[in-house]
């Protein structure tokens, strides 16, 4: 266990029946947390799966037991707050897991909060035939979804979407003015390794390769937007100020046309602002999802494994086995990226629920305000 750069706290933890297991961002109880709006902050108490956050009365027990690593902190911490509900949301951290059978009585919830594959992620990367994992109910996406965690995992599940956008109500479907959004996934890191080690032909693969299909498309929508007269926002991803610039300057590069850049300011601002978009165009992202479950029109361009053969599975995995639908390709021909989104645009209600209706709603359930995971925890209230 390392202490650079660490937050040494001194308040003792309090008993409580909830313990989340979160990020270093989470464990600052604000509005911006994961949790704000599901749980209320004086219910549960928090280990910092990071440990960027340390308890010193936590990590002093756990030296004078002669143990130093970060697991044993973490079951430190776990026989102190003596919590009914262990529940974190980082579904893909497999440590998390690990600590299941050290605890058979407390109730291990996994809550789904991004999009997971095959390939580079917790389905593909993990051995489970020699390191099973378990955890008593894990929150997921979609049927499909649930059918792959119990696969893998020893566990049961509960289909109910996405936490952060079931707290949100539905758009109207109804938008007259013609507007598209774009969900920029540019990283400041792109000159970084996306592998630390080489997967094939010895060739490391820098962040900057993903991007090269990113440049393409954002041509493609300033050309599309220009020639048919329609607005074109495109959606940053960073919440910093430094990299919010890069991101302005990546975008400037490729569209020669009018856009409006929107930085991401908090952890609703994306969502918010596609609302006024008939469109939302993207390149993969658990946002897209989230944002079909809330009723939008997505256009989705998964095209990087042009790039990087198994960076991830096909649209929509496991749900979605076909490369290419009524909204969705894994081609960069502009002549059909733009017929998609000619579709998604012009299409009238009754025919874009036809050819897409059967599609989205399996992607993401949709349960506003959480009902299926505040009514789990309460029936083992006392």
């Amino acid at each position: 266990m390392h202490f650079f750069k660490k937050k040494l706290i001194f308040s003792f933890p309090k008993k409580k029946e909830i313990l989340l297991y979160i990020n270093s961002h989470d464990c600052i109880k604000n509005k911006e947390s994961f949790f704000h709006e599901t749980l209320d902050r004086n219910t549960y108490e928090v280990v910092d799966q990071n440990l960027y956050f340390i308890n010193f009365w936590i990590l002093l027990l756990t030296f004078l037991k002669f143990n130093f690593s970060s697991m044993s902190y973490k079951c430190t911490m776990i026989k102190w707050v003596r919590p009914k509900f262990f529940i974190t949301n980082v579904d893909n951290d497999v440590s998390f897991y690990k600590l299941k059978p050290l605890f058979p009585n407390i109730i291990f919830v996994a809550i789904q909060n991004g999009w997971r594959g095959k390939t580079n992620d917790i389905f593909g990367s993990h051995d489970f035939k020699n390191d099973p994992l378990h955890c008593d109910y894990i929150f997921v996406f979609n049927e499909d979804v649930s059918d792959t965690y119990r696969k893998f995992f020893n566990t049961k599940t509960i289909v109910s979407g996405s936490m952060i956008a079931n707290t949100l109500k539905l758009f109207d479907p109804v938008i007259k003015k013609k507007k598209i959004s774009f969900l920029l996934q540019f990283r400041t890191r792109k000159y970084y390794p996306f592998r630390s080690k080489p997967k094939k032909n010895n060739k490391n693969y820098l962040w900057d390769d993903l991007f090269l299909n990113t440049s393409i498309i954002l041509k493609y929508l300033g050309e599309y937007c220009h020639l048919n007269n329609i607005e074109l926002n495109v959606i940053g991803r960073s919440r910093h100020g430094h990299e919010q610039i890069e991101e302005n300057n990546f975008i400037k590069e490729y569209i020669h046309h009018d856009f409006k850049y929107i930085p991401r300011v908090n952890k609703y601002s994306s969502y918010n602002a596609t609302a006024d978009s008939k469109v939302v165009v993207s390149i993969n992202s658990t946002l897209t999802f989230e944002l079909m479950a809330l009723g939008k029109r997505v256009v989705n361009i998964n095209t990087r494994s042009k790039i990087y053969q198994d960076i991830e599975d096909s649209f929509g995995y496991p749900a979605i086995k076909v490369r290419e639908g009524c909204f969705w390709t894994e081609s960069l021909d502009k002549e059909k990226i733009f017929n998609l989104i000619n579709f998604a645009i012009n299409s009238t209600e009754i025919e874009w629920k036809e050819k897409a209706g059967c599609y989205t709603s399996k992607l993401m359930k949709y349960d506003y305000k959480n009902t299926l995971f505040k009514n789990f925890l309460k029936k083992y209230e006392k």
